[in-house]
Order: C-alpha cells, then structure tokens, then sequence
C-alpha cells in the first residue's frame, strides 16, 4: 500500500556556516511531498493516519528552524529538512521538500524486508537520542526494538548517525588509577571519557581489574560525599551527634509533619538541606520513618 502527502509550511532559518546571503535570517514557504509505503493495520484499516503525519509538518510551522530541530538535522538546509521528515514520520520511503519553486531536495530509502512485510520505519530521532545521547550499544538497542543488531547498524547508517567505535582507555595503568585508586564508577568514567558503561566494565575484565560489588560502591560514594568522615559507622555517628542538638534542646521527639510520637512510630532525625555534616540547629527537625522517606524522595535524596 502506498500513500502520498503534500503539505505546505512557512518557517525562517539561517544557514551559520554558508558564504552568503542565507547567513542571515530569512524565510521561506517550504513544499513537503511524503511518500508511505508499507502493510495496513487490518485493525484499523489504515497504514498511517493522515492527521499525525499532517501535525509531524505543522510543528514546524511559523518556527525558526535552527531552534527547533534536532542538532542531526542542522543547519537546516533543505536536505535535512527531507531527512528529518524521512525520518520522523511513519512509513515514509520518500520525502520531497521544495525551498522554492525551482529548488528542491529529495531524499529515499527502501525499508528491507522481512518474512514478507515490512519492518516499521523506526524513529530516527528515537534512535539518535538512543545512541549517541544515552550512549546505548546496537545489541542494547536491539533488544529493545526487537530487531538484530545488523539491522540497528543498518538504520544507524542510513539516518548518517556516525557508528561509534570501541573505545579504549589509554593505558591500563589509566583505568587502574580511575577505578580503583580514585574509587570512581564505571558509570562516571565512562560520562567523561564519552562511552558507554558497558564498554569500561569490558575493559575493566579484558585488564583483569575485578569489578566492584554494590556494597563496596556505595561505601566508595559514601567516602567522596563525606571525605571528612572515616569509618564504615562515620554516618551513624554523624546522626547520634543531630540527635543530641535536638535532646539538648528539648525538641520533643514528635515527627513535624504529622504529629505522631516516638511512642506511636519509629521518629528519626532529619537534615532539612540533605547535608548531614550540618548539625545547626535550625537545620534539624524530628520525622516519622515515613514522613522521613518521603521528603528524602521529593528531592532526589538516596538513602544509604
């Protein structure tokens, strides 16, 4: 089944890089002519709903093109407006995008087959934010699709999203110092170094590096979130000391948010900021265990 789309949008854009009048900002009335090919839905009786591939085009519309598109589709030439429709709407094998009446850019592809039916164009802009924002491997990502990983790779190809390349620590003495001196996770060198964390914890066995329990992670982040603190009870002692300001000065032990008792539930003391080397009185306060837990969570606070 094939089905064809024409719609028209104005938007303004400028071209950064280009030597030239389009440097500056300016507009144009843009002409997009989409081509879906693919199965009906036998529930539905449709390949593609009209509406949604209509709203795909207006969103664009009366925007500047440089502030709404995804960075893979600047600067926003008429080439990658026809990759960014391609890409983003459902079933599309062909988009046309007119800037003018005499200049326009095509772009197509032919999805492959499998068993006889299509596979479902996926979403380009899913799978860029996928790989190279949350740094997702093809196995990982294909999984999640439920496609194989040459055909992660072929999308990933065909959307002109650069395939990563395995990284590599630059010594093994390097990652040694990172993990293991510095106490730092797989998941934090892996952000600063730009890969993902499954691609250190391979490194990490290739070297022969054992690779930390949860146990022994937290008592690191533990250590970096209170360097002044020593000992595996410093936490609990640090607490002992809030309770004692509160005792000293007859704060009764009743939970501030909901007035039960020590003798009615389990009250705890609470550091209002989160920071627990801060044992001024105005920052404490006595919570009940579920007043206690709750407030933890509203602000993002993990409770070791």
């Amino acid at each position: 089944m094939k089905l064809y789309v024409k719609r028209t949008f104005s938007a303004a854009h400028f071209l950064p890089d280009y030597e030239g009048d389009c440097k500056n900002m300016h507009g144009h009335e843009f002409k997009v002519n989409l081509k879906l090919e693919g199965d009906v839905n036998p529930e539905t009786g449709m390949l593609a709903d009209f509406k949604q591939v209509k709203n795909i085009i207006d969103e664009l519309d009366h925007c500047c093109l440089n502030d709404v598109l995804p960075e893979a589709y600047l600067p926003p030439t008429a080439e990658n407006l026809a990759r960014y429709f391609l890409h983003k709407v459902p079933y599309c094998i062909n988009a046309t995008v007119w800037e003018s009446e005499n200049c326009a850019a095509q772009v197509s592809w032919s999805p492959p087959l499998q068993r006889g039916h299509y596979w479902s164009p996926p979403d380009y802009i899913w799978l860029y934010e996928q790989y190279v924002f949350l740094k997702k491997t093809r196995n990982f990502i294909s999984e999640e699709v439920g496609a194989s990983s040459p055909t992660i790779k072929k999308w990933l190809q065909e959307a002109d999203i650069p395939l990563r390349t395995r990284w590599k620590p630059p010594s093994s003495e390097w990652l040694n110092e990172q993990y293991v001196i510095l106490g730092k996770s797989a998941s934090s060198i892996a952000e600063e170094v730009g890969t993902h964390t499954g691609g250190v914890l391979r490194e990490l066995k290739q070297i022969g590096i054992p690779i930390r329990g949860l146990a022994k992670a937290q008592s690191l982040r533990r250590q970096q979130e209170f360097p002044h603190l020593k000992g595996q009870h410093s936490l609990r002692t640090c607490r002992r000391h809030a309770e004692e300001v509160l005792w000293e000065a007859e704060i009764p032990e009743i939970c501030n948010y909901c007035g039960r008792s020590q003798e009615e539930t389990l009250v705890e003391v609470h550091h209002k900021d989160n920071d627990e080397r801060n044992n001024q009185l105005e920052n404490l306060e006595w919570l009940c265990r579920s007043c206690h837990m709750y407030t933890r969570s509203e602000v993002g606070y993990v409770r070791d």
